[in-house]
């Protein structure tokens, strides 16, 4: 288990050599035609580590994949269309499944872990609930360490639409207010991600208890901006901590009886 290393997403194409020289850093190239907010995808041709799969497929997108992995010579699959645990079940590679908002407690992430080897923890839940999920875990998991947080994901052009509704000039990228909560859109072919402004940050990551390896989406960032991050160097990122320390779930009133 002991590994421990940076599984970093590869969102800066000037980086690349800094990260190699790195002997804890393994890279997560976002594969091109397969992954929605990011402003740089690679060709499976040019990936040599990790490849990340990160919006819903559709069949003919599964059998055009099945195709591109079976010629490639990546090392490891980041993914979290459920229909890809099928497709890569034979293929020699290091399967991991990325649930973003979705693996919340240990009962599914151990089902899960029946069918890849890994699995990316949740930014949803609260460090107690968090310690309690990876020493439940029957294998080691991937601790969510840094990055933005992808809130949405929708497969319609929604910058498109409203570019076109408001008489706008087009952007792939729109920073915007709701609420007095900070979002940042991105849109592709594929569809548009909202996410958090600010940058989520697992304080005292390394004092997790079952963790194999951390993983980093640096996206937007600049090449010095990531390095020193991956230094724990934050004093100029705009981090939080997210729903680290609250919970999302509440008692409802209802009933004469609640207070």
């Amino acid at each position: 288990m002991e590994r421990k290393e940076k599984l970093v997403v590869v969102t800066n194409k000037e980086i690349i050599p800094d990260l190699r020289d790195l002997n804890d850093v393994r890279l997560v190239y976002p594969l091109e035609s397969f992954c929605i907010g990011y402003p740089y995808e690679f060709s499976i041709t040019k990936i040599d580590d990790y490849a990340l799969i990160n919006r819903l497929l559709t069949d003919q997108d599964l059998k055009k994949l099945k195709k591109i992995l079976a010629q490639s010579k990546i090392k490891g699959l980041i993914f979290d269309d459920l229909g890809i645990i099928e497709l890569v079940k034979d293929l020699d590679v290091e399967k991991i499944l990325l649930l973003n908002h979705l693996g919340n407690n240990y009962r599914s992430i151990n089902y899960y872990l029946d069918y890849v080897d890994s699995i990316i923890t949740s930014s949803d839940i609260t460090i107690m609930e968090l310690n309690y999920l990876l020493e439940m875990s029957k294998k080691p998991l991937i601790l969510n360490t840094f990055g933005l947080i992808p809130l949405m994901y929708s497969r319609r052009a929604l910058l498109t639409n409203y570019s076109k509704h408001n008489n706008l000039k087009y952007a792939e990228v729109l920073d915007t207010t709701i609420n007095d909560k900070e979002f940042k859109f991105w849109e592709n072919p594929y569809g548009t991600v909202v996410y958090t402004q600010k940058y989520y940050f697992l304080e005292n990551y390394a004092d997790f208890p079952n963790v194999l390896a951390y993983y980093y989406n640096p996206v937007f960032l600049s090449k010095d901006e990531i390095l020193n991050v991956l230094k724990d160097n934050l004093d100029k990122i705009n981090t939080f901590d997210f729903l680290q320390n609250e919970k999302t779930y509440f008692k409802l009133k209802g009933g004469e009886n609640n207070d």
